[in-house]
């Protein structure tokens, strides 16, 4: 009985655990002219699928988010409070 209440702590830590990381994780912009203005493109910083970042770009060429001119590193954190404020702003269409 009492394993139930550690095996939730223990996937709690995890979860938390894995969330930081990501939250931490630091990626380079890339600016492009796209349609006669410049926008930013997030670049990976691993191989494999990213679906943040697959979103994010998405988002930037739509013309829905945008980053100071310039910039050159946003952290994932950065990246998901913006879709968060952008779906508040538009919603989801």
């Amino acid at each position: 009985e009492e394993l139930q209440p550690q095996l939730s702590r223990d996937v709690a830590d995890t979860q938390s655990e894995d969330f930081s990381a990501v939250d931490e994780l630091i990626h380079h912009v890339k600016w492009i002219i796209w349609h006669g203005r410049s926008v930013p493109i997030i670049t990976q910083n691993e191989n494999g699928p990213c679906p943040l970042l697959a979103i994010v770009n998405l988002l930037f060429l739509r013309g829905r988010l945008t980053l100071p001119p310039g910039t050159e590193l946003v952290t994932a954190r950065q990246l998901m409070n913006q879709i968060g404020e952008t779906f508040i702003q538009f919603g989801f269409n």
